[in-house]
């Protein structure tokens, strides 16, 4: 019976994981926004685990129930009151359902909430140089399609590192892109992007483009919060729509390596840019 249990597990998490898939494969054909698969990918993963336990769980207590039943029929006739155990089995079912829906919303916002800012420690001995730069016809359509309040394209150079920044700085999470999207519409194949850890606190998104290295980086920063994924900027625009924000995206003029030692002061450099633009400096 345990073997049958365990078995029956395994393919309700297999299923669970294919209805996952299936719905991804789904909304990519549908062309959602990025966003969007995003945002459902681990949460579906998780609410998939979910249901694959509660089955189980239901599984084990219909059997134990139904050994139970075998030995009271064993020993007096079938009860008909046990319609209403039936009934309550359904009820508490429902009840599962319901706790699994609000499970799932709680885990996406927890999942994806952003972080306390953390001030990032520069220590720059050579102050950046900076040139204004204006924005193409493209780009200003981009940026103040949705309620951005202020914007800067700048060219920053600091010892060996020059790269080409924007900042974006709205209240509404429409005012802000994807920068993964906005590389790829402007012809780059990105190869990857991964996490990077400038402090053990905060994290900057960095992106690797095909036969070019890793050349860009962006994040999003707040007065008292950041968070390098995109997903986490609509959720807090959501729940907190009257917060500013402001997007960072960094285009260098050529490949880096994150591990050498100008690189962080040079990421602290633009902070610091950003939290002035949020301050209305």
């Amino acid at each position: 019976k345990w073997l049958f249990c365990f078995a029956l597990s395994l393919f309700f998490l297999l299923l669970a994981n294919l209805f996952r898939v299936v719905v991804l494969v789904l909304v990519y054909f549908l062309e959602a926004p990025i966003v969007i698969q995003e945002m459902i990918h681990v949460p579906l993963g998780i609410l998939g685990f979910s249901f694959s336990s509660v089955l189980t769980y239901i599984l084990l207590k219909y059997l134990a129930s139904k050994n139970h039943l075998t030995s009271a029929i064993a020993k007096r006739s079938f009860n008909l009151n046990n319609l209403g155990t039936s009934s309550q089995s359904f009820t508490r079912f429902r009840l599962k359902q319901t706790l699994s829906l609000i499970l799932f919303i709680l885990v996406s916002i927890f999942i994806y909430q952003s972080k306390d800012y953390d001030q990032l420690q520069a220590a720059v001995e050579i102050a950046p140089t900076n040139q204004s730069l204006a924005l193409t016809d493209k780009e200003k359509d981009l940026f103040l399609r949705h309620g951005v309040t202020s914007y800067q394209k700048k060219k920053i150079t600091s010892g060996e590192l020059s790269a080409t920044i924007f900042l974006v700085k709205a209240k509404s999470w429409r005012g802000h892109h994807h920068p993964e999207q906005c590389l790829e519409g402007n012809g780059y194949s990105i190869k990857s992007s991964f996490s990077f850890y400038i402090n053990p606190n905060q994290a900057i998104r960095l992106v690797e483009l095909d036969s070019m290295g890793l050349r860009a980086a962006y994040w999003f920063v707040s007065q008292d919060k950041y968070t390098e994924d995109y997903a986490s900027r609509v959720w807090e625009g959501l729940l907190n729509p009257g917060q500013s924000w402001v997007m960072v995206s960094v285009y260098f003029d050529q490949s880096f390596l994150p591990l050498r030692e100008d690189f962080k002061p040079f990421i602290g450099q633009i902070q610091n840019q950003a939290l002035a633009m949020l301050q209305g400096e």
